[in-house]
């Protein structure tokens, strides 16, 4: 389920606190305490999240449920869901815990070479202006934001962006549809937004080459990172082509262009690959490439990523490589890989 809310103008410098009112939904409603929904969620065997898309595959405009249950328990943890959704209570004190929780795990990243890598790698990417609903905040900036929060602020976001009328719904597996149909229409068919919702388009911005390190000193490990955006939506004519391209390069198995270099070859990398992410309405997608290494290393593989890179892009595949690629297995990961990315 996915409530979509406000525009560029009214989200601006909104985005923290966006986050923290789609987490703070499951965290206790007029009737239920955080404890029980948590409990009614075990006992159902249920998975079930509330989350913004933010910044990634999305907009940061978006509210999230996700629910994955059986048949019988589905109605009863709907409800529940349901409820946090219309009736949370935004209580101070869980305030408090979640932003904690959060302020540890990027106080955690600020040390971890990886999440600094990828933080760095899209801001660069995507260098929308500050306030921007869809800007990617520097680790640094999202606890000085997450610090400023009060919970009246979360109430307030709250009360002025959410509603049903944008709302869409996607149900997978077996249940009662017109049971269900009635059972959602009856706690969102009327609950309006007060602001008006106006989709914001993702942006490809002009791109200049440029490289960018960051020190972690006390780390053994380094992450090398590339990004490419490019005008190309998942149904776009040359979409396929790149994702094949991108399953040969460093997508794939174990005999990838750049794991077989990088890796089995040079024994530069403990860990290499790629991936290849187009949005399903505007034409931009992001071509990424890592590598896991020791730093020692950095001159002689980025080295082998370059010559790697250009002997792709110049001689182009062998119709070996592309038999070996197109199997009805690797078919099936992409019908898997294309579903999870809906």
């Amino acid at each position: 389920l996915k409530v979509r809310y406000g525009s560029e103008t009214t989200l601006r410098n909104k985005s923290t606190v966006a986050s923290l009112t789609a987490a703070m939904l499951n965290r206790g409603t007029q009737t239920r305490t955080y404890a029980q929904i948590k409990d009614a969620f075990d006992q159902a065997q249920a998975r079930v999240f509330f989350y913004t898309r933010a910044a990634y595959y999305g907009s940061g405009q978006t509210a999230a449920l996700g629910i994955q249950t059986d048949k019988e328990h589905l109605n009863s943890v709907l409800d529940i869901a349901l409820d946090c959704l219309r009736n949370p209570t935004f209580l101070a004190d869980e305030l408090t815990k979640l932003k904690q929780e959060r302020l540890a795990a990027l106080e955690a990243q600020l040390q971890d070479p990886q999440a600094l890598a990828f933080n760095l790698a899209t801001r660069l990417s995507e260098p929308y202006p500050q306030g921007h609903p869809l800007a990617t905040l520097s680790f640094e900036a999202e606890i000085v934001a997450i610090k400023a929060v009060q919970v009246a602020d979360v109430r307030a976001f709250y009360q002025q962006f959410y509603g049903g009328q944008n709302a869409t719904l996607a149900v997978v597996g077996s249940f009662d549809e017109p049971g269900l149909r009635q059972r959602v229409d009856k706690q969102l068919g009327h609950w309006k937004a007060r602001t008006a919702y106006t989709r914001i388009p993702l942006r490809l911005f002009p791109a200049t080459a440029q490289t960018q390190s960051l020190q972690t000193p006390d780390k053994a490990n380094a992450l090398f990172i590339t990004t490419l955006k490019c005008p190309v939506r998942d149904d776009s004519p040359d979409y396929a082509a790149l994702y094949l391209a991108n399953y040969l390069l460093g997508g794939g198995p174990l005999n990838s262009r750049l794991t077989t270099r990088l890796r089995q070859q040079e024994g530069l990398s403990y860990g290499v690959g790629s991936f290849l992410l187009a949005d399903d309405t505007d034409e931009v997608a992001t071509f990424t490439a890592y590598a896991l290494y020791n730093p020692d290393n950095s001159a002689r593989l980025e080295q082998a990523y370059k010559e790697e890179l250009t002997r792709f892009a110049q001689d182009g595949v062998t119709a070996a490589e592309l038999a070996a690629a197109v199997t009805p297995s690797w078919a099936k990961r992409v019908s898997s890989s294309l579903y999870a990315c809906s």
